[in-house]
């Protein structure tokens, strides 16, 4: 019997979505049957990317941008970003229990999507923004905000990082390496990526990757 995986992808800009594909590639080679919600220019690269595989695909209106806008106006709409991210998140829960109840799956993997997790089955975050810069003006923010974050990746049986696990030698800086990640199930996976134009001998490279995090998965797949 096959196996079956949820991928739940982020849809603000692209960088989500092309991250995940090899992952999701690697799965359906292992004769995986995959069921994918995104959103918008996000979801429609994916169509495009897999249109040749039978892949279920669920539409689900996203977070909001934060960090747009300027001036004094960036600070109202961020806070009503963020307003709005929270109540968003709360409903990805019953969206994806409207899933399971038809659907058993093997592993939720969810890419910066936090609510996109289940007790009952094993689930996986990849994020490269564990932290958020927070405004000056906002300084006093910033534990909640951390507290906030916390409490979401732990839910999680692991948080994969796509970045250097060095914290002077990275790429996102403090953003992938927040005071309280030695608290959770972490791993940095160092930087994924699917350029079609790249070469060959940097497709293996980008291969051997994939290859690492899906050992962390910790899931049978050969």
């Amino acid at each position: 019997m096959y196996k079956k995986a949820l991928f739940a992808i982020s849809s603000l800009w692209l960088g989500h979505a092309t991250r995940s594909l090899p992952i999701i590639k690697f799965y359906l080679e292992k004769w995986y049957k995959i069921d994918i919600v995104c959103f918008w220019d996000a979801l429609n690269y994916l169509k495009n990317e897999l249109k040749n595989f039978d892949i279920i695909f669920f539409e689900f209106k996203d977070y909001p941008a934060l960090e747009r806008w300027s001036w004094f106006s960036f600070y109202f709409m961020l806070v009503f970003d963020l307003i709005m991210t929270y109540y968003r998140i709360k409903k990805e829960q019953n969206f994806l229990k409207k899933i399971q109840a038809k659907t058993n799956y093997d592993f939720i993997f969810s890419d910066g999507k936090y609510w996109f997790y289940s007790k009952k089955t094993k689930s996986y975050i990849l994020s490269h923004q564990v932290s958020f810069e927070i405004p000056k003006v906002f300084w006093f923010s910033q534990k909640f905000m951390d507290f906030f974050n916390k409490k979401y990746f732990s839910k999680f049986d692991m948080l994969f990082i796509p970045d250097y696990e060095d914290k002077d030698n990275n790429l996102a800086w403090k953003l992938s390496h927040a005071n309280w990640i030695s608290n959770i199930n972490h791993k940095y996976i160092w930087i994924l990526s699917s350029f079609s134009n790249i070469s060959a001998q940097e497709r293996k490279k980008e291969r051997k990757k994939v290859n690492k995090l899906i050992i962390y998965l910790q899931l049978v797949v050969i």
